[in-house]
């Protein structure tokens, strides 16, 4: 569901979590292996804001998790974070985002639409 994937992205982009391994690192460890930190995955982050940012809106409480994600995507793609800089496509997500969800809070749209025509000159 969106509120997963959106969730997931988010795990990745900031490298929050656990995850198992063979390797003995900072963690408890069991038997047959041991949890250690989870690393930073860009890739990983836009494959899950991507398929959140492209489900059908069903129901009212998925728009505000699909305009998030099209807001992150945008972010991304403006910056050239974990992804080659690429400013049409961020306006693209941007517009995505108010449509999603246009009686969310607008301002950090606003203001990064702003800062994204900026970039323009």
């Amino acid at each position: 569901n969106a509120y997963s994937e959106h969730r997931l992205g988010d795990y990745a982009y900031y490298g929050w979590g656990l995850r198992y391994s063979d390797q003995a690192e900072d963690f408890e460890s069991n038997d047959t292996g041991q949890l250690s930190a989870q690393e930073t995955d860009l890739d990983l982050s836009l494959a899950h804001y991507r398929r959140t940012a492209t489900m059908r809106i069903s129901g009212e409480w998925m728009q505000p998790f699909v305009a998030r994600a099209s807001f992150n995507l945008g972010y991304m793609y403006q910056f050239g974070v974990g992804v080659e800089q690429d400013l049409p496509l961020a306006m693209r997500f941007y517009g995505q985002s108010a449509e999603a969800d246009p009686g969310a809070v607008q301002t950090p749209l606003t203001i990064m639409m702003a800062v994204l025509s900026l970039q323009h000159f």
